[in-house]
C-alpha cells in the first residue's frame, strides 16, 4: 500500500515548523516502512523540509514533496470522492493490511 503522510501537525505534535516530533507517528510510520509499505512524505513547506525532517527522524521514505495543489486522474471513484483521508489519531488506530499493530 502507498501512504502519504504530512510532517506538520501529523508526525508533529503541533501543526508548525519546529513542534516536536510525534514520536508515536513516527513509530507507526516506520512500522509500515518495515512492513514493506510505500510512504511518500509531504509538507505544505516542500520537498527539502519534508526529507529533512524524515532525516533528522530516521524514516526512509519512498519519495518526499510538496503537498500537491491538484490531482489528476483517470480513476472515476477518485474523481468522485475523492482520496481517503484520515486524522493522524484514526491512522494510529487503524488496522493496516500486513502490519501488525
Amino acid at each position: 500500500m502507498r501512504i502519504f503522510v504530512d510532517v506538520d501537525g501529523t508526525m508533529t505534535t503541533e501543526d508548525r515548523r519546529g513542534a516536536p516530533p510525534s514520536t508515536e507517528m513516527i513509530d507507526r510510520v516506520k512500522a509500515l516502512i518495515a512492513a514493506g509499505h510505500a510512504i511518500v512524505v509531504w509538507s505544505q513547506r516542500g520537498k527539502r523540509y519534508a526529507r529533512h525532517f524524515c532525516e533528522e527522524h530516521g524514516i526512509k521514505a519512498e519519495a518526499y514533496m510538496g503537498k500537491p495543489a491538484m490531482f489528476v486522474d483517470d480513476w472515476p471513484s477518485l474523481r468522485r470522492t475523492g482520496i481517503p483521508t484520515v486524522s493522524p489519531k484514526a491512522f494510529l488506530a487503524m488496522e493496516i493490511e500486513g502490519m501488525e499493530i
